[in-house]
Formats: C-alpha cells, structure tokens, sequence
C-alpha cells in the first residue's frame, strides 16, 4: 500500500517543476523567459533542499533527546517547573556504575509491588525509584535541583 501512496507524493512534491516548465513553454518567446524558468528551478531546489535539512534537523534533535535524556521548564502559576527525561546513555551509566546489590534492591522491590518492569515502577512513583538506587540517578537529580534553584534565583522566584 505504500508503494501505491509514494508515486502520489512524489507526483505531487514535483508539481512545482512540472509547471515552471509549462509556463515556460506557453512564454518560450518573451524576453528572459529561460531566465525566469532558472530562478523558478534553482529556488525550488533550494526550497527542497531546506525541507530535507528541516526533516533531518528534527530527526537528529529526537534522536539526540533519546540517547541524552532532555529536560523541559516552564512556568507553572508563580512557580518553575522542570521535568526530565533520561537518555540511553544515563541508563546504560546507571547500570555500569550501580553496585549489584544495588540493582538487586530495586529488582526486590520491583517483584514485590508485582511489576514486570523498571518502568512500570517509574509510572508509579516517578524518577524517585531510580534516584533510591542508581548512582548515576542521585547525581542527575542533584545537578537538576541546582540548576533549578539557580534558574528560580535568576528569575527571582522564592521556595
């Protein structure tokens, strides 16, 4: 099905040349005609090219914000909240740099509130369950609330 969408799109996405060069064979015989025709074709690539640059742009910030993490801040009322998201890398320190009985711990715990999973945990209570047993957790969490704290002095704002 989508081999019958993509000559569609690609019909459609060169609808733009297809009538320069139309317009240019109606006005072949006036004056800077082919001039015309040239600044119609070189601003339409440069248009696809911007598209493409566009699309691989957002491609590599999401990819960039999954392997990173990112963190997010805005203004809630008279209050500034951030909220954070891991990125591959934090997970994959998490794990090279937590004490094995550490990860056992969280592992204990996890099984005891009947969860198959570290995330399902985290649905529950949020990043706290990484922060009571990852290394790498604590010390993110730490940078965070300082950076927090820092923003909230800069924009004047008291705990």
């Amino acid at each position: 099905m989508k081999q019958e969408n993509s000559p569609c799109k690609i019909k459609d996405s060169d609808s733009w040349i297809h009538h320069a060069f139309v317009e240019y064979n109606n006005n072949r015989y006036k004056e800077n005609a082919l001039q015309s025709l040239f600044q119609k074709v070189k601003a339409g690539i440069v248009a696809a090219i911007a598209k493409v640059k566009q699309a691989y742009d957002k491609k590599l910030s999401e990819l960039y914000k999954r392997l990173f993490g990112h963190k997010r801040c805005y203004h809630s009322g008279d209050n500034i909240v951030c909220k954070y998201s891991y990125g591959e890398s934090d997970y994959a320190d998490m794990l090279c740099d937590t004490p094995v009985s550490e990860i056992e711990k969280a592992i204990a715990e996890t099984k005891r509130k009947w969860r198959c999973a570290f995330s399902e945990m985290v649905k529950d209570e949020g990043l706290s369950f990484y922060e009571r047993y990852f290394t790498k957790a604590k010390t993110l969490a730490q940078e965070w609330q300082i950076e927090l704290n820092r923003e909230r002095e800069r924009e004047g704002y008291s705990r």
